[in-house]
């Protein structure tokens, strides 16, 4: 009797089949039409895109020498999927195959055995003799270090061997690591509203107000006692910290950077508004390696302060707004200031539409391209004037100071 087996691709799943007759991998997205020439079946389903698609093969037991491995994208940081493809004494070996996203088989990676206390990163045609001889294969022992849920130190053991030296892969993707995901799932955390937490994947126990940092495997590697937004250097791998909340981590083709201070430090809490702000501003940058480190730390700071103080504002005015700060009573605060097309352009109107704004509200300008409030509010059409959100913005960012 026929064995049938179900296939399908897309959404980055791709069924990946191992032929032990003919040593070859087959990737069904890439290779369907071989595969079912070989195997039978059919393709029934296939997307308007062609990036999603079903089927199934009917295979003789005779002929059926297929094992459906795992894979592992080697394009994304830790999505799997795994695949007993052996047993030694009843204990399974799962096998993954390197794959990218509507990529098929990545040959620059290594296929993976491993059994949850042993991993091998073999190539594609020593796959069959690794598995064969699983029992005794002996790698170089590596010691995993995490923390529990107190906060104590603990350490995993694993054999990794690697007798081709691949480099781009972690090891640890393909280790039981059930015990240490555990640890790490029953501590309290606190939900941080912080683009340091999030970009730095670091967070605060609610009780003992600890932190921890969760690596790409979803345990914690990383513990400290105080805020590790304080430290100067290094805070985890890549990431430096410079103080006055500036952070920073040099990539393979420039440099991503970031501020995060609290809103309250800026201009002694002005620019809070209870209930619509964040406790938290930030500011990201990414910079080419020469504009980095062309200049100094403190000159740098300088441009983020500048640049999170330009953003508290525009935070506070859209808050303010929020809260029914009266426009028309702001205006008459402040009759002599004057303001001009720039002070549009400041808060994120273009120019065409700003310029429109002056022409169609006949808006009278001095030779200097400046108006004074005390004219606006004089002007015929200051009640619609009002009704225009982009106009409102504009004055509240200017007479706040």
């Amino acid at each position: 009797m026929k064995r049938k087996i179900d296939m399908r691709f897309g959404g980055g799943y791709n069924t990946i089949l191992y032929s032990a007759r003919r040593n070859c991998f087959f990737a069904y997205e890439q290779e369907a039409v071989e595969i079912h020439s070989k195997y039978g079946g059919r393709q029934y389903y296939s997307s308007r895109t062609g990036l999603s698609g079903a089927g199934f093969l009917e295979v003789d037991p005779i002929n059926n020498d297929l094992i459906q491995f795992g894979y592992y994208r080697t394009d994304a940081m830790s999505e799997q999927r795994i695949e007993t493809v052996h047993t030694v004494n009843g204990c399974p070996v799962f096998g993954y195959a390197p794959i990218i996203s509507h990529g098929g088989i990545d040959q620059n990676a290594p296929f993976v055995l491993a059994d949850g206390r042993k991993v091998a990163f073999v190539h594609a045609c020593d796959v069959r003799d690794t598995i064969l001889k699983w029992e005794g294969i002996k790698g170089k022992e590596i010691e995993l270090n995490y923390y529990d849920h107190y906060g104590h130190k603990e350490k995993l053991t694993f054999q990794f061997y690697n007798p081709d030296h691949f480099r781009e892969v972690r090891a640890s993707r393909f280790v039981d690591l059930r015990g240490p995901r555990l640890e790490a799932k029953a501590v309290q955390l606190e939900e941080l509203e912080s683009v340091f937490a999030r970009q730095l994947s670091i967070s605060k126990e609610m009780e003992s107000e600890r932190w921890f940092h969760i690596n790409a495997d979803g345990i914690f590697d990383m513990m400290w006692e105080e805020d590790p937004r304080q430290i100067v250097g290094e805070i985890v791998p890549g990431w430096y910290g410079e103080g006055n909340g500036l952070y920073w981590r040099r990539g393979r083709n420039g440099v991503k950077v970031f501020m995060e201070i609290k809103r309250s430090s800026l201009n002694g809490g002005k620019y809070v508004v209870n209930g619509k702000t964040s406790e938290f501003i930030d500011y990201e940058q990414n910079f080419s390696i020469l504009e980095w480190f062309s200049k100094d730390i403190d000159a740098w700071k300088k441009h983020f302060v500048a640049q999170v103080t330009k953003k508290t504002r525009m935070d506070y005015v859209y808050a303010c707004q929020c809260v029914g700060i009266n426009t028309y009573e702001l205006m008459k605060q402040h009759p002599d200031v004057r303001v001009c097309l720039q002070d549009s352009l400041d808060v994120g109107n273009c120019r065409p539409a700003s310029e429109e704004f002056v022409e169609q509200y006949k808006i009278k300008l001095d030779e200097d391209g400046y108006t004074a409030i005390k004219t606006l509010l004089e002007n015929p059409n200051i009640d619609e004037m009002l009704r225009n959100f982009n106009f409102q913005k504009t004055i509240h960012y200017k007479l706040v100071d």
